[in-house]
């Protein structure tokens, strides 16, 4: 006659058996709503990144068009000693992304970045791409200050960096973007304000082959543009660097007159 513990265990184990498929059931359902979860959140874009998006291709065209004209004048002015200036809008920015970049610079962006767009405002600078890896793709998602630190330093504060609407830490892709800059020959400086990552980029002081010293002396955020202005300058030549060789003239002849003596 069976005795009682092996009674229990006959009711009791198919209970367990039971339980623990119910848990491994609902640990799988939470696990699969969290992964679910988190693909949604990097599937979120930012509204201005939507729009840019949808930009009419017959508008991006004409707002490319516009930036190079605009890019042209700024180069010819650069040329020129005097003062120069600069505005750039949102929009001609992101036409210029939209079909320029795309037809003519198709290897400026890396592999995996792609469909870049800017939006510019009072709160500051807003930059979103899409970002592809092996199994993955998202929206990043950049929120920054945008600000002259010094003359010809501009600075940029990171302040807020997401995929879709998660946090994104920004230690690769810093390093990437500093590499970069580096390789078409900007000085490019990280730094830290209260945790948020600054980075001080120094641009070139001469523009082409002219002899000309340029100085970057505004750039504000307006109304959706981005306005710069500066002065170009002629290289001088010092009073006592230009005396010097009428000065070693001069020296020279007196040693001649003393040898002579």
């Amino acid at each position: 006659m069976p005795n009682v513990a092996s009674m229990a265990a006959f009711f009791i184990l198919p209970y367990i058996r039971r339980t623990r498929s119910i848990v491994a059931i609902s640990a799988a359902a939470i696990l699969l709503s969290v992964v679910g979860g988190l693909y949604c959140a990097s599937q979120q874009t930012p509204a201005f990144y939507t729009q840019a998006l949808n930009q009419d291709p017959t508008a991006a065209h004409e707002a490319s068009d516009g930036m190079l004209r605009q890019t042209a004048a700024l180069a010819s002015g650069l040329r020129k000693q005097g003062r120069w200036e600069a505005m750039f809008s949102a929009s001609q920015i992101n036409g210029w992304l939209a079909y320029d970049v795309r037809k003519n610079h198709s290897t400026l962006l890396p592999p995996d970045v792609s469909e870049p767009r800017v939006a510019l405002g009072d709160d500051g600078l807003k930059v979103a791409f899409r970002w592809r890896s092996p199994g993955w793709s998202t929206v990043v998602a950049l929120e920054a200050d945008l600000y002259l630190h010094d003359i010809n330093v501009v600075g940029m504060r990171i302040r807020k960096a997401r995929a879709g609407t998660l946090p994104l830490p920004l230690g690769g892709f810093l390093k990437d973007v500093i590499e970069s800059g580096r390789e078409i020959g900007l000085q490019i400086e990280q730094q830290q304000i209260e945790g948020d990552p600054v980075l001080l980029v120094t641009l070139p002081t001469s523009f082409g082959k002219n002899d000309k010293s340029l100085s970057l002396e505004t750039l504000e955020l307006r109304d959706g543009a981005l306005y710069i202005a500066g002065e170009s300058r002629t290289h001088s030549i010092p009073p006592l660097a230009r005396a010097k060789p009428q000065e070693d003239s001069e020296a020279a002849q007196a040693e001649k007159r003393n040898i002579q003596r």
